[in-house]
């Protein structure tokens, strides 16, 4: 019982880390980021929103596997906000599941793991932060 309760904490602090790490990712591409804004009439709050030459862009950030209402919740939010949707994951998205979301979402952006990976190839320490707060 005691080792569930512990790796129930360390995913709970990866995720955190996970998403610092996503938003310097962002920085890193030259957007002004701000994490864990809250805006009027909402419940929760967008975990980045991120800007760039006049675009905006609403970041939902998820360490596990991408929900259907996550991807309704961030959609609907950016289109109320007039922002981009952005679904960034530590996980795999399946061609399959990319062309799904995409079919009902076509202004959907879906960032995975590997898409991280690839934007940080050549950058020593964010590279080794992303790695660093996955679970596998």
């Amino acid at each position: 019982m005691q080792k569930k309760g512990m790796l129930k904490q360390m995913d709970t602090r990866n995720f955190y880390m996970f998403e610092d790490c996503v938003a310097k990712i962002f920085e890193a591409a030259e957007y002004s980021v701000t994490q864990n804004v809250k805006l009027e009439n909402l419940k929760g709050d967008i975990d980045i929103v991120a800007e760039k030459e006049g675009e905006k862009y609403c970041i939902e950030v998820k360490y596990s596997q991408v929900m259907k209402n996550a991807i309704e919740r961030v959609f609907a939010i950016a289109q109320s906000q007039n922002m981009k949707p952005i679904i960034v994951t530590a996980q795999q998205i399946t061609e399959n599941k990319r062309e799904y979301f995409h079919s009902r979402y076509p202004e959907l952006i879906l960032i995975d793991i590997a898409n991280l990976l690839f934007a940080v190839q050549n950058t020593t320490e964010l590279r080794n932060e992303l790695i660093a707060t996955l679970s596998y």
